[in-house]
């Protein structure tokens, strides 16, 4: 972002707005020079304001009527346009999050992409998703389907048992947290699209009944297993708070064997 103000920007005089909205004038006793003259700016150009300052652009917004932008939905066009790189973007997503900045939404992108760092850099990216989604602002139900693409996304490209179940109770607790969440509707909600996502890709059909049967075996097998684990996250949630549970290490790794990394459980404080 620095760069392309460096390279396509330029500083210009300016004067002011002629008749700046009253309230505007009002809140600017309150704002730095620098924010209220950026708003004057942005009024004078018709200028689009792009700022980390989410209070500066709600300001801005309701006051003067002046259209602001996220800065994640700039990153993601530039990723689009191929000014800057995915992994950049997604970086920035958890700087922004870490950073407590408003408006920044995380997607299952960011999360896989956190899954993959190295030891250190994984474990303190996670607990600044875990604590972003225990956080009460945060709509429940976009949490919950990040949550389940990120297990669909395990189980796709390849998972042990251990790993899939442990990465459901270390992302699920603090959802089950949440003072708003419904204890027992979302554990069978979370339960019901695992089991609808596991019999669509992986149960087979066929018409021999001993292929069939121990199809469904192994798919009963994985199924009670992520049921047992959603609900101990349940019974960890009701004893331990979303801090403590956001410090706790993964207990899931990538293992770097094919041209897509696999998941497997390693050890874990949990």
């Amino acid at each position: 972002m620095q760069q392309c103000v460096d390279d396509y920007c330029e500083v210009v005089p300016t004067w002011g707005n002629d008749a700046p909205p009253e309230k505007l004038h009002e809140i600017g006793q309150h704002l730095g020079d620098d924010s209220y003259d950026a708003l004057l700016l942005c009024l004078e150009r018709n200028a689009l304001l792009l700022t980390i300052d989410g209070r500066l652009r709600e300001f801005g917004k309701v006051l003067g009527n002046i259209g602001g932008l996220w800065p994640q939905v700039f990153c993601s066009v530039a990723v689009e346009r191929g000014l800057c790189s995915a992994q950049a973007y997604w970086k920035f997503v958890l700087w922004s999050i870490g950073r407590r900045r408003t408006h920044t939404s995380l997607s299952s992108q960011e999360f896989v992409w956190a899954l993959n760092r190295p030891k250190d850099e994984r474990q303190a990216a996670m607990q600044l998703i875990l604590e972003y989604t225990a956080e009460p602002s945060i709509e429940l139900s976009s949490m919950t389907k990040v949550v389940l693409e990120v297990a669909q996304y395990l189980l796709s490209v390849g998972t042990t048992t251990a790993a899939v179940c442990m990465f459901l109770i270390r992302v699920t607790a603090p959802l089950f947290s949440r003072a708003d969440a419904a204890a027992d509707d979302l554990e069978n909600f979370l339960l019901f699209k695992l089991r609808e996502f596991m019999t669509a890709n992986f149960a087979k059909a066929t018409a021999n009944p001993y292929e069939a049967d121990a199809g469904s075996s192994r798919l009963k097998v994985w199924l009670d297993r992520m049921a047992s684990a959603l609900t101990l996250a349940r019974n960890v949630a009701a004893r331990e708070t979303p801090a403590e549970l956001a410090k706790k290490s993964l207990g899931v790794a990538p293992l770097h064997a094919l041209r897509q990394p696999l998941y497997i459980g390693v050890r874990s404080d949990f």
